[in-house]
């Protein structure tokens, strides 16, 4: 029979506590690194979602930034974590994968559609 069968002694018991634990562990690893992996291809997609939007948007005339869109998704984050413990460090996650998503419209749109940058201004001596 296994060796966790016939724990006798002290040591026994430690060793075998020990070996539960560490297959606990293993396992729990195992299941947030599948999660890893479905986090990465789940925000690579939406980003190639974000560059065929910006294409699209380009094509119909469409402004990039939707202020008004990017308020409605963040209101339907919250709404979607408002039961989390973690409802904060969601919402703040989703908050910078939407900065990045425009990011990525941003850079996929002409440069003519980017919002042109603010030059410093001067200061005259």
């Amino acid at each position: 029979m296994g060796n966790l069968a016939f724990a006798t002694g002290p040591f026994d018991i430690l060793r075998t506590s020990f070996l539960m634990m560490n297959s606990q562990v293993t396992d729990c690893r195992s299941a947030i690194d599948e999660m890893d992996r479905q986090l990465v291809a789940l925000v690579e997609k939406r980003f190639q979602r974000a560059r065929e939007l910006a294409r699209g948007k380009k094509q119909s005339g469409v402004p990039v930034i939707d202020r008004a869109r990017e308020l409605s998704i963040l209101k339907r984050v919250a709404a979607l974590s408002s039961q989390s413990p973690c409802r904060a460090n969601i919402f703040a996650r989703f908050r910078q994968v939407l900065q990045e998503s425009r990011a990525v419209q941003l850079r996929t749109a002409e440069p003519e559609d980017r919002p042109k940058k603010r030059q410093p201004e001067r200061r005259l001596s």
